[in-house]
């Protein structure tokens, strides 16, 4: 009877669809609606159905991302700036291979550290942040570090290949998952300001 009692009291029903969450879910892992907080009202239900427009579609996944490429490449360029000032000040091996060297991994490092971090710490890049979405797991949780590093490297990877149909497939799929998202149960979820 403790056990019940205790299960009852770790999940959480959404009041949009009747499914049961985790507690500490922010979104319910079957329609995506907001879940409100226990003794909080930062998440309050719903007051209409989200069940249809709580998945984040194309057209804003497009735009949170032309934002964060534009971010990105001027933080790239920056730091490649740096990068090549102290390649040629300092003396030593040559400047043309270390400057090569430095530029292929910023190029590398600095997308991969964007997307990973702030996708795994805060379920948002400051892309998703300004276009209202956000990337939880099925629990409604950020998805961590490892699920972002896979989405965001080897899932990205995937759906580039065919031209870019993992990516477009947000488009008609009934989650509006892309295949990077349906590698690491991902869920792309607008988020009420």
């Amino acid at each position: 009877m403790t056990e019940i009692t205790q299960n009852k009291a770790e999940t959480m029903i959404c009041p949009n669809c009747g499914c049961n969450n985790v507690s500490e879910a922010r979104f319910c892992r079957s329609c995506g609606s907001p879940l409100a907080v226990v003794g909080d009202t930062a998440f309050p239900p719903p007051a209409v159905s989200l069940a249809a427009a709580a998945y984040a579609g194309f057209r804003i996944r497009l735009a949170a991302w032309v934002i964060d490429v534009v971010i990105v490449i001027f933080s790239t360029s920056v730091t490649r700036m740096l990068w090549y000032n102290v390649a040629l000040g300092g003396g030593g091996p040559d400047p043309t291979f270390v400057m090569f060297a430095g530029s292929v991994a910023i190029t590398l490092l600095v997308p991969a550290l964007y997307f990973v971090l702030l996708t795994g710490l805060k379920g948002q890049t400051l892309g998703k942040m300004a276009a209202g979405i956000t990337v939880v797991n099925q629990e409604g949780l950020v998805l961590g570090l490892r699920r972002a590093a896979l989405r965001e490297t080897v899932g990205k990877f995937v759906s580039a290949i065919g031209l870019l149909l993992g990516f477009l497939w947000v488009g008609w799929d009934s989650e509006k998952q892309g295949w990077h998202d349906k590698m690491t149960g991902a869920h792309v979820v607008t988020v009420k300001s």
